[in-house]
């Protein structure tokens, strides 16, 4: 008897031990799970980063050619440009470094460069002002595309897969964006692409 109960207590310790293991299982299942998903939403969230530090990149050009086209324009920028660094400096009581004068010129200049954005969601993805859009190539809406990543994002984030970029496009296209059309005609000058 005493072997018997040996065995069931063995037993029991078994069972209470998998069922342990099957629970802790379980548990880092669901994670595993979840950082699947976090993984898959940050590929919408580098397509809009990338995206969106090309839109920063053409604005800074813009400003930059706008600045040194007018010379008026230059000297309200410069204007503007001392009078948030000395308020910069009377807010915070702290003297503005080389590096945070730089900051808000390249921000001065990014704000001088904004337009209407519109992005070309193709084999190349375009991003462009409103006047530089390309012929021949169909556009969306900034504001549409943000808004469409994110409904993607949260279907992502309850369990969707993306796939590759390709996929990420088609899925994109299908979550109601903007488009304008453009009429086939002389190619505009170029804009920054995304790789």
């Amino acid at each position: 008897m005493i072997f018997g109960e040996k065995i069931n207590s063995a037993l029991a310790d078994l069972k209470q031990e998998l069922t342990s293991i099957e629970g802790r299982a379980r548990e880092v299942s669901k994670q595993l799970e979840l950082l699947q998903r976090e993984a898959e939403a940050l590929k919408i969230d580098y397509l809009q980063h990338c995206l969106d530090e090309q839109r920063k990149k053409i604005a800074r050009r813009r400003g930059f050619i706008l600045i040194f086209r007018d010379r008026e324009e230059m000297r309200n920028s410069l204007l503007a440009i001392a009078g948030g660094v000395i308020l910069g400096t009377l807010i915070t009581r702290e003297r503005p470094t080389a590096l945070q004068i730089g900051m808000y010129a390249d921000d001065m200049l990014q704000k001088l460069g904004e337009a209407r954005w519109f992005v070309s969601l193709s084999k190349e993805v375009v991003v462009a002002p409103e006047d530089s859009l390309l012929p021949g190539r169909t556009w969306v809406t900034w504001e549409s595309l943000l808004e469409a990543m994110k409904k993607l994002k949260d279907k992502v984030l309850l369990g969707e897969k993306l796939g590759n970029l390709n996929n990420v496009i088609f899925r994109l296209n299908q979550e109601g964006l903007i488009y304008l059309g453009i009429p086939v005609g002389e190619p505009l000058p170029p804009t920054e692409q995304v790789t």
